[in-house]
């Protein structure tokens, strides 16, 4: 028996059946037409005949059969002549396997040419029309907060300007921009710490306008009462129109602060949601980098198994384990 005839029988090839030859005995072999020992031809047709990952049951099947003829005495002298009865079933099964891919290759040909319809409809083609993207707006987006707040500077503005003249005027100038600042970094998600202390002055500032709203909401109070709008008269009671003043110039300072106040609660909300989304997102691609790490060592793992004469299992099952574990969590 020479490793050619067994490289023959298998069908393998011969730098595989040396591979194998060296794994087994340890040395190369001493040349593909050198008869082999009786005790090397044994031993390594035994271990061919192992079914393992990478060979197959009919190749395992084979080996074993080759080696129950060489135990029985034939193919000492390295040629393959088989016994009439095992030629005839090899010759057999051969033909059913061409039969099958003659049968197989007819089948995909029909598959593939479709029967042609006698009364097919023209193939109407349709024009594609390009899908044009709407433009995004140069305008800055107003919420009502923004209107809410818009509406308690203007009036704050025009307080100071019909009160103080000139003087208000100058006044209402730094108290519009300080304003406007603090609603803009109010809605800006990456100033949260300075949108805090825009938050502060505009509790500061509206504070300070509540005299202003006082002073407009008394005065109109007043002249409504005078001229028995409102259910009481001014000359029966004159402390029910500053009563009705500080109620409205205080609830309209408040709208001013509750409107800056929950578009930083709202924008601060939109950027924790952004980050944690973010953070999940770097969480996932780590878990997907382990578990491609983990998968790879198992491959590794089972590829040492199936090449090693001394099979190391324990180790694959290892890497197998901690894939496992890392797609659970």
């Amino acid at each position: 028996m020479t490793l050619r005839a067994i490289s023959a029988h298998l069908q393998i090839t011969l730098d595989a059946l040396a591979k194998q030859y060296r794994r087994e005995f340890g040395k190369p072999h001493d040349g593909f037409d050198t008869v082999l020992p009786a005790y090397a031809a044994t031993a390594l047709l035994q271990r061919m005949s192992e079914p393992t990952t990478r060979r197959t049951p009919e190749a395992a099947s084979a080996a074993a059969q080759l080696l129950a003829e060489f135990n029985a005495g034939k193919h000492q002298n390295g040629h393959l002549d088989e016994v009439p009865e095992i030629k005839a079933a090899r010759s057999h099964d051969s033909q059913i396997l061409r039969d099958f891919a003659a049968l197989s290759e007819k089948q995909a040909r029909r598959r593939a040419v479709p029967a042609k319809r006698v009364d097919q409809a023209p193939v109407q083609v349709q024009e594609v029309v390009p899908v044009v993207q709407p433009k995004k707006s140069m305008l800055p987006v107003v919420t009502m907060l923004d209107v809410v707040y818009y509406t308690t500077i203007a009036t704050a503005v025009y307080g100071l300007w019909f009160t103080l003249r000139e003087m208000g005027l100058a006044f209402a100038v730094p108290y519009a921009l300080v304003s406007f600042h603090a609603l803009s970094m109010a809605k800006n998600p990456e100033s949260r710490k300075t949108a805090k202390a825009g938050l502060g002055a505009v509790v500061v500032l509206e504070i300070l306008t509540f005299f202003v709203h006082l002073v407009l909401f008394n005065l109109r109070a007043v002249q409504a009462a005078k001229s028995n709008t409102l259910p009481f008269s001014y000359w029966e009671t004159t402390e029910m129109p500053f009563y009705i003043a500080c109620i409205l110039a205080a609830l309209f300072s408040a709208a001013g602060v509750y409107a800056v106040a929950v578009t930083f609660s709202l924008t601060s909300e939109k950027h924790s949601a952004a980050e944690k989304e973010k953070a999940d997102a770097d969480s996932l691609r780590l878990r997907v980098a382990e578990l491609e790490k983990a998968l790879k060592r198992s491959a590794d793992g089972w590829s040492m198994v199936d090449g090693w004469n001394e099979v190391r299992r324990t180790v694959a099952d290892m890497y197998a384990k901690e894939a496992n574990d890392i797609l659970r969590h």
